[in-house]
């Protein structure tokens, strides 16, 4: 809701809100769970069974930064490997 509001409020200015929601990304957060063989189960859940990486997060958002991506505003994009929308 906090993104369609403020896409609203923001549109007069000519600029666009897009939220990034990522899902399990295998960063140095993870490490700890790595050491304890806890990071497999997490793996799983995402739809490839394995943990994003950093750059496809990043890509992500390079391309909602983009031209290509101007007719997208006031919305979330989940960059999860379709986790939330079938687990």
């Amino acid at each position: 809701m906090m993104t369609q509001c403020a896409a609203l409020e923001f549109a007069q200015y000519n600029i666009r809100v897009v939220a990034v929601a990522p899902g399990f990304v295998h960063t140095n957060i993870l490490k700890g769970m790595q050491e304890r063989d806890m990071e497999d189960p997490i793996a799983k859940k995402p739809m490839n069974g394995q943990l994003l990486y950093p750059d496809q997060i990043a890509n992500t958002v390079l391309f909602l930064a983009s031209k290509e991506a101007s007719g997208i505003n006031g919305i979330t994009i989940k960059v999860d490997d379709g986790y939330a929308s079938f687990k």
